[in-house]
């Protein structure tokens, strides 16, 4: 089987539509759980992670409406039961066969708190926005994750959303009442950490195993939130769904161990994932994630890095804004061309 990187060495070539229209046929556009792509994530860290981290980390997906979260936020009672039915799909390997279970996201979540696993969450949020298409208001759904990593006495909750730094325009949200009528609600944050901060809060009030009840530490700030360059700013398209699967595959080859960023004639050692979030770093951790889709994203990484050890989101956004179709068409190129191999196609089907 061919890494990922494997396609990036053919980089420019094919037309974005065309590989929109494959994503369709293998149903990766949709916003579900037991679906191809939530099995080729479980191929991805069969595959390609490190022993090392294979056995300690742990996928959910998860679907969530904001149309039936956010208008519940100040009713204590309603959002706490709407919490608490959060649910969630987890993939679990018998003999050769990947089996879906449809379960509780909260519960999951706390027993794997328990064994003291790294949790992956993949959020396909069906009701992001809305636009108005043909006179007729519709939802359109968005993608993130959300990374939780155990610490010596606490775990520590890391939030991810392409959009980045842009995403602190999104304070506002617009239920559908019909085609063309709408109700807005304000917030004083974004959106998702509105969802974010209610979620982790209901998270630790929640009684699980009282003897070992571990607080999940989170803030509204660039060391818990991904608040780096909109890799999205390119997206004419809409490919949000690939991000997160994009995350997954390079949190797990580099979170327990170091990755060059190679230039024709140099090379910069990047400290590996988990001492960038440790240290803060996460814009650095996810914006170094996307250097094998584009040369010149790669040089500028490299540039940025060699001079300060850091990376200038403004300067990442700008180039990926000027790259447009050719930045975003590389990331689902290649994305597409990974899992589509001849063994994901016979491990990841549905019967």
């Amino acid at each position: 089987m061919n890494d990922l990187k494997f396609y990036t060495n053919d980089l420019n070539t094919g037309k974005i539509e065309d590989y929109l229209r494959q994503a369709d046929a293998f149903n990766l556009l949709n916003i579900d759980t037991d679906d191809y792509k939530h099995r080729a994530q479980h191929v991805i860290k069969e595959k390609y992670f490190p022993e090392k981290i294979k056995n300690n980390v742990i996928l959910l997906e998860s679907i969530i409406s904001f149309s039936e979260l956010l208008p519940k936020i100040n009713e204590e009672s309603k959002i706490i039961e709407t919490m608490a039915n959060l649910s969630c799909g987890r993939i679990e390997k018998n003999q050769e066969k990947y089996e879906h279970h449809f379960e509780y996201l909260s519960l999951n979540i706390k027993e794997y708190m328990l064994q003291r696993k790294i949790i992956f969450i993949i959020f396909g949020i069906c009701d992001y926005i809305v636009i108005n298409e043909d006179s007729k208001n519709t939802y359109v759904g968005h993608s993130t994750s959300l990374i939780l990593v155990p610490e010596e006495k606490q775990y520590t909750a890391y939030y991810v959303n392409s959009h980045g730094e842009d995403m602190k325009t999104t304070n506002f949200y617009d239920v559908v009442l019909s085609n063309r009528r709408k109700k807005k609600y304000t917030y004083t944050k974004p959106l998702d950490i509105i969802f974010m901060e209610n979620y982790i809060d209901y998270l630790n009030k929640m009684e699980y195993d009282p003897e070992n009840n571990e607080i999940i530490n989170f803030t509204d700030t660039s060391k818990h939130v991904y608040y780096g360059a909109n890799l999205q700013c390119g997206d004419s398209h809409g490919i949000c769904f690939v991000y997160p699967m994009i995350i997954w595959y390079y949190f797990g080859k580099y979170f327990t161990k170091t990755r060059e960023i190679k230039t024709k004639k140099h090379t910069y050692k990047l400290s590996k994932g988990s001492t960038l979030l440790k240290h803060g770093k996460i814009s650095l951790f996810i914006e170094s994630m996307f250097v094998d889709f584009n040369r010149k994203y790669n040089d500028l990484v490299y540039d940025e890095l060699s001079k300060t050890d850091n990376l200038s989101s403004e300067k990442i956004q700008y180039l990926v804004a000027v790259q447009q179709t050719r930045f975003t068409k590389n990331v689902l190129k290649c994305y597409i061309q990974l899992i589509t191999q001849d063994y994901f196609k016979k491990h990841c089907r549905i019967n």
